[in-house]
């Protein structure tokens, strides 16, 4: 599971540091160039009723203005969304994803309510709360009593309050229970 992430890692940092070809760039401005040409063009030819050349310059003008001020504010958002990983206004705001990542990971950890579904793949049990299992390794790692609420079939709770976990990541002890371990916050 760790060098799936770390496989993500790498292609996202290649995406970061990979710059928009300079053929693209310009295919769009000529794009964008053409697309104004042809509308223009098109609004001048127009005539809807004759005796009314005069209004229908306005109203050209008027028409050509707004859509080519939609295109072009839109090819300039564009531009400042081309790297998302920066300090700009439209950049992503990674360490807060991070921090909620990380914040949900935990709550997970120590939910203290039961599994939804009767049949869950290995790697997906939470090993705090998982029936039988963890709960005699959490007791040795912390030294303290995991709270049961009675009838609660080995289902352990953790508060959030105290400052650490134990963690399951993923690794298997020589005798192919899970291994974990200790992570303070």
């Amino acid at each position: 599971m760790a060098c799936h992430g770390r496989d993500f890692q790498e292609q996202t940092l290649e995406i970061l540091h990979m710059p928009v070809p300079f053929a693209y760039f310009h295919a769009t401005k000529l794009l964008l160039l053409s697309a104004l040409l042809i509308v223009s063009y098109s609004l001048v030819e127009i005539d809807i009723t004759p005796g009314s050349g005069f209004w229908n310059l306005i109203i050209s003008m008027v028409v050509f203005t707004v859509i080519s001020g939609i295109n072009i504010g839109l090819q300039a958002i564009a531009i400042r969304m081309s790297d998302p990983f920066g300090d700009d206004d439209t950049d992503f705001n990674i360490e807060a994803m991070l921090a909620n990542a990380y914040n949900n990971v935990m709550e997970l950890m120590v939910d203290k309510r039961a599994l939804q579904q009767s049949h869950m793949p290995h790697q997906m049990i939470n090993p705090l709360r998982a029936e039988g299992r963890g709960l005699r390794r959490w007791e040795r790692l912390s030294n303290e009593p995991v709270d049961l609420p009675p009838g609660a079939n080995g289902v352990g709770e953790r508060r959030l309050n105290s400052a650490s976990y134990a963690v399951g990541v993923g690794l298997s002890s020589p005798s192919g229970e899970p291994a974990y371990n200790r992570l303070s916050v």
